[in-house]
């Protein structure tokens, strides 16, 4: 066998030679390491240098960390601040650094080795270093950094410097710091400062501004002159705090410098056996925090390329590495300029303090370049049992929420709640009901006794059947439920340490001012803030009323075990009500109700005292002696008073429980004594009530804001009129059945002994004998109701493609189109090489190249001149074959794809206005009133979708351009020549493009403006003004004819719009089971002509992940939700980075070739109309593969 250069190492000669032990260098070994190659790191520094102290490590990073086999054990030692498909942490560098040293053999890393001459000899690179030694390599891989020796020796430009400054900071807070898992940025009056987590006890902080003349000494202050900053500018005092506590040494400033994204389209990024990788490659400015990810990602594309060439293969060994590195290079070049070129434009807009930009980066661009820090739809004020499960709730109906809690972590004062039958059919509604059934015991009987005579004076059965099933009853944990509420919630629903301390209205929206002095706006508050709500106050509801007594409550804990049987034993008489029951095994809950004298005013002044009082009185009376025991048992710390008090039951019928966009719930509503032991079961119930009646207002999503607005109000009032009466006799009946159960009047105790005492004990159970209904509209609203396995919602190209590529593969799906036939807006599209390729996949493409004409070449004429400013041959050869570019009229291909689905596929006249969760299973509401339930839901339903509006990405924003299209037919033939005509300049862009021998599609795309009078208003005055524009400019009169020969009918006309690239960085193109597709997912402007090319190579993709979740042992069958979330995870990573690209591409193409600026228009005509032109190619070149 033939040895390899890993074989034939002599002294002094390394096979595989990295320079630079930072990430992209560490993560380059490792990976070699992994697929059995050797390397050595040379690293300049005497030890691992970690400068920077910590980075923002996304999903893209984690997913390389878990490729290296590290991942997890970065995940257990740092906070998680985004969980599920935008999987966040912020590592320390210096953890990271050692995770990845760690896993490495001994030795490979050799320190204070830096590189300071390279030579040739041969294949080989001769390596000078510092210490004059010299080594000899067969393969050199530069991560080397920013000051790159490797680099510059490929001739790669410096990289420049961005005008900006960093500094970084960590703060250390031995005891825990407290702050939520959040990453919390402010931008704009010059700056951009953040401040991140990293674990319990670190802090991570940077702050990046724009120098002035005036800010000589900010090198030297570093720290003083951030703080100086910050204060002059409405931060909150967390971050300053943060700032304040960071010692010098983990301070540091520094220029930001990255290399121009167009410099890497031609730049040598490897060249023979040498590349370069991190910021070797693509040092970039911070702001996307994707400079640490992309090294990871450089180093397992680099270690995988090159690990395949040195491995295995035919040839040569030299010219598979060459060709190793060369294939390396073309995966990350476009990568590296991208988030190069995004990471730029992100910080400048973010920074920026124009007037102009900083009102568009405020009022339109905040929400691509961040989730807006100051905005919710829905707040609730209380992370109590209320505030939670109203979170939980419309957490399952896709409704996101802030919840505010004044305390810093969960408060859960009471111990444990009786949970009756309404109470566990609230949790099983919210989904965690059999969590909390597992936890805790059923209490099986009720017993009452006088504690006058130790007799018991009534027992029930706490199993009887009720009006709607048996009736179940435990003693819940407070903390193990509000735990169980917060896991189902996603992380950082809650924010912890922030009071309410005021409210304003602003317009609609109520303005939130807390107590650390930040504000939040709201769109809809709902106040579960408890006894002493501030919402309730700002309703005007009523001051709780004193009741006049006061209860202890404690818990007593049995290591071993306490033997107690499951019932609840009940104390009454003698001035006070008492009872104990069992959680679980091991924990036994009391509790103590008496109405205070003057004589007992120091009893609760400290638990001890509280306590002491308690067993005077229960000693007093015949009580077993277990309940003495439990109460004696209690640890001070689980023992607690509080007076008990109530809203008037007389108050609430006429109360404004809800105003405008603001309500109550739990406690902030109805107040209520224990005595039938429903203040927290009633609170479940107004949380599902609340959930199902505000779900149903937002998620309809039909008309403008103000139909939003209108239907919200009337929703808080259904559920106020709703939770009214039900709280008014809760509040009522508590109260009457207190005052009989505790009172020592010798009258009344007689009667409740001798004659009252069962009517008591029934009404413990008639009260829980209610259900608040399911979280949809009606409580059984889809039993016997068939699931469908894959719902598509729309039937334009997207739709069509996945359905028939679902097909292909023998999986069936349901089609769901809104209107009554295909449509087909728009009449005809740009058909280039990467969609046949697709449609071939889906098994049609023979059938469509028949009926359309094969274009030759582009020209593209100047508007101004009626030259041609750029001729394309179309007949090159691509990176996968031949180029073919075709103008496919659009009806034809959806009735071919339409063709090739069994019949009933698609279901015309069924439009989704709402989509809701019932366990996995998503309930589509369709326009007619109908449910359709769905395993899998995708969303192909355009630009205005409703399956994108769920998964919270963000609404496409107008270009400021408008586009009209038309088809014009020639029965006798058109005479035009296979080539695609373009005219751009003069402020508008427009086209022709045969399809067949009789029909020809043209476009016109320009900026409207107010001298465009009413163009807009009809077909036939559009096409006059198209005809006007075009006439005015030296265009051809042949393409004048094709517009003028056009019917109106075959005219339209609509503004363009396109997804903000940067949206789509973070966005959920896919969450659980659903996902988009198609415009639903990348709307674009039409200047590439890759709309409904990459929808078709959507279709191919998706079908093929979806397929092999459901056909994994050979059959279709029910793959199970992890499966399905993991097939559209790799369907949404593997589509994300080429929809960005292609819209980012698209917008800058139209930008230029519309232009009237005479700088750009020069340059176009010039210089830039061949590399446009060249652009649409080099786009279209791509393969989505098979199905």
């Amino acid at each position: 066998m033939a040895s390899t250069i890993l074989q034939q190492k002599g002294a002094g000669e390394d096979a595989v030679v990295v320079v630079g032990a930072g990430i992209a260098g560490l993560a380059v070994a490792l990976g070699l390491h992994r697929k059995g190659v050797k390397c050595s790191v040379l690293e300049s520094s005497p030890e691992l240098r970690a400068s920077g102290f910590a980075i923002a490590t996304w999903r893209n990073a984690l997913q390389a960390l878990d490729a290296l086999g590290v991942g997890n054990k970065i995940r257990k030692c740092h906070l998680h601040l985004q969980e599920g498909p935008n999987e966040m942490l912020c590592v320390r560098r210096d953890w990271l650094l050692r995770a990845l040293e760690e896993e490495l053999p001994e030795g490979t890393i050799r320190y204070s080795s830096k590189i300071v001459e390279i030579e040739e000899d041969g294949d080989a690179k001769i390596l000078h270093l510092g210490d004059g030694t010299i080594l000899r390599s067969k393969v050199l891989i530069g991560c080397d950094g920013v000051n790159s020796v490797v680099a510059k020796w490929l001739g790669l430009a410096k990289p420049s410097y961005s005008g900006r400054l960093a500094t970084r900071g960590l703060a250390c807070y031995p005891g825990g710091h407290g702050f939520d898992p959040k990453f919390k940025m402010f931008f704009g009056h010059g700056f951009r400062v953040g401040v991140i987590p990293c674990n319990d006890t670190d802090v991570y902080w940077f702050f990046t501004w724009s120098p002035s003349e005036h800010d000589d000494d900010a090198l030297a202050k570093k720290k003083q002159f951030v703080l100086t900053k910050l204060r002059s500018a409405q931060i909150p005092t967390e971050v300053l705090e943060v700032v304040e506590r960071s010692e010098a040494k983990h301070v540091l400033t520094a220029p930001l410098r990255f290399r121009p994204p167009v410099s890497l389209l031609l730049a040598s990024i490897s060249k023979g056996n040498v590349c370069v990788a991190g910021d070797a490659l693509h040092p970039m400015t911070p702001d996307l925090g994707q400079g640490g990810c992309a090294a990871l990602e450089d180093g397992v594309v680099l270690a995988r390329c090159l690990g395949d060439a040195i491995l295995g293969g035919s040839g040569a060994e030299s010219e598979r590495i060459e060709a190793g590195l060369r294939e390396y290079a073309r995966i990350r070049r476009w990568r590296s300029a991208e988030l190069i070129g995004t990471a730029y434009a992100v910080g400048f807009m973010q920074e920026s303090s124009n007037g102009v930009i900083s009102f568009l980066r405020d009022n339109w661009l905040a929400g691509a370049l961040q989730e807006r820090a100051d905005g919710r739809e829905i707040v609730i004020a209380g992370a109590g049992l209320a505030g939670l499960a109203v979170a939980l709730g419309l957490h399952r109906k896709g409704l996101r929420s802030l919840v505010l809690e004044s305390s810093p972590t969960p408060r859960t004062s009471g111990f444990a709640f009786i949970t009756w039958t309404n109470a566990f059919r609230a949790l099983d509604a919210l989904g965690v009901g059999d969590k909390m059934r597992s936890q805790h015991q059923q209490i099986q009987r009720l017993s009452v006794m006088s504690s006058a005579t130790g007799e018991i004076v009534q027992e029930l059965d706490l199993r009887v059947e009720g009006k709607r099933g048996p009736h179940e009853a435990r003693c819940v944990s407070r903390t193990a439920l509000l735990l169980a509420l917060e896991e189902e919630l996603p992380r950082g629903t809650i924010r912890y340490s922030s009071k309410i301390v005021s409210i304003e209205e602003h317009g609609n929206d109520k303005i939130l001012h807390l107590s650390d002095g930040s504000t939040l706006r709201a769109k809809v508050l709902i106040g579960c803030d408890g006894i002493n709500s501030v919402v309730a106050r700002w309703l005007g509801l009523a001051k709780p009323s004193d009741s006049g007594r006061t209860a202890t409550r404690g818990r007593a804990k049995y290591p071993d075990g306490h033997g107690f049987e499951p019932r609840l034993l009940l104390l009454v008489g003698q001035g006070f009500r008492a009872g104990m029951l069992p959680c679980n095994n091991t924990d036994v809950y009391w509790f103590f109700t008496w109405s205070p004298s003057p004589d007992g005013k120091d009893v609760d002044k400290s638990a001890a005292a509280m306590k002491q009082f308690v067993l005077t009185k229960l000693r007093s009376t015949n009580v077993p002696p277990q309940v003495l025991e439990a109460v004696e048992r209690s640890e001070m710390n689980d023992v607690l008073a509080a007076p008990l008090r109530f809203r008037s039951p007389l108050s609430l019928p006429f109360a404004s429980i809800s105003k405008g966009n603001v309500c109550v719930a739990g406690d902030a509503l109805h107040p209520t004594t224990p005595d039938l032991a429903q203040g927290a079961c009633t609170a479940l119930e107004d949380a599902v009530v609340l959930a199902r009646c505000l779900g149903e207002a937002l998620l309809l999503r039909t008309g403008d804001g103000a139909a939003e607005e209108r239907r919200v109000e009337a929703a808080l009032r259904r559920y106020a009129d709703a939770r009214r009466w039900r709280s008014a006799q809760l509040t009522g009946a508590s109260y009457a059945v207190g005052f009989v159960q505790q009172s020592d009047h010798p009258a009344v105790g007689f009667l409740r002994d001798k004659l009252l005492s069962g009517v008591l004990a029934k009404t413990l159970l008639m009260m829980p004998d209610y259900d608040c209904g399911t979280l949809s509209s009606s409580a059984t609203p889809m039993e016997g109701s068939n699931v469908e396995g894959i719902v598509i919602a729309g039937a334009g190209l997207a739709g069509l493609a996945t359905a028939l590529g679902l097909h292909r593969k023998g999986v069936r799906s349901l089609v769901l189109e809104s209107s009554e036939t295909l449509r087909a807006s728009g009449f005809a599209f740009t058909t280039w090489t990467n969609a046949f390729r697709a449609l071939d996949a889906l098994g049609v493409g023979d059938k469509i190249r028949e009926h359309h004409v094969l274009y030759e070449r582009l020209v593209a004429f100047s508007a101004s001149t009626g030259e041609p400013a750029a001729k394309v041959s179309l007949k090159m050869q691509g990176k996968s074959g031949p180029h073919e570019i075709r103008s496919v009229k659009r009806n034809f291909l959806l009735e071919t794809l339409e063709n090739e689905l069994p019949e009933g596929t698609i279901r015309f006249s069924s439009k989704i206005v709402s989509i809701e969760e019932e366990g996995n299973v998503k309930l589509l509401h369709l326009a007619d009133g109908s449910t359709i339930r769905a395993k899998v839901l995708i969303g192909c339903d355009g630009v205005n979708s409703v399956v994108a509006k769920w998964l919270g990405l963000p609404k496409p924003i107008l270009s400021g351009r408008s586009a009209t299209r038309g088809l014009a037919e020639y029965p006798a033939g058109h005479g035009f020549g296979p080539e695609i005509l373009q005219f751009i300049g003069q402020g508008f862009r427009s086209g022709v493009l045969p399809c067949s021998d009789t029909s020809v599609y043209w476009n016109y795309t320009w900026y409207p403006s107010p001298d465009d009078g009413d163009a807009e208003e009809s077909v036939a005055k559009m096409r006059s003004y198209v005809l006007a524009k075009l006439t005015a400019a030296k265009i051809p009169v042949e393409a004048l004819d094709v517009i003028e020969r056009s019917e109106m009918s075959d005219v339209v006309s609509s503004p363009l719009r396109f997804r903000s690239p940067l949206a789509l960085v973070r966005g959920s193109i896919s969450r659980g089971n659903v996902c988009v597709a198609g415009d639903a997912f990348h709307p674009t402007t039409p200047e590439l002509g890759q709309g409904g090319c990459a929808a078709l190579e959507d279709g191919v993709v998706l079908a093929r992940c979806l397929s092999e979740a459901f056909l994994a042992d050979g059959a279709e069958h029910d793959p199970g939700y992890e499966a399905v979330t993991a097939a559209l995870e790799k369907y949404a990573e593997e589509r994300r980075w080429r929809g960005i690209r292609l819209i980012t591409a698209a917008y800058v193409v139209g930008f230029i070739q519309q232009s009237n600026n005479p700088v750009i228009k020069f340059l176009r005509e010039k210089f830039l109309s061949g590399l446009l032109a060249k652009t649409m190619i080099t786009m279209a070149d791509y393969d989505c593969g098979k199905l």
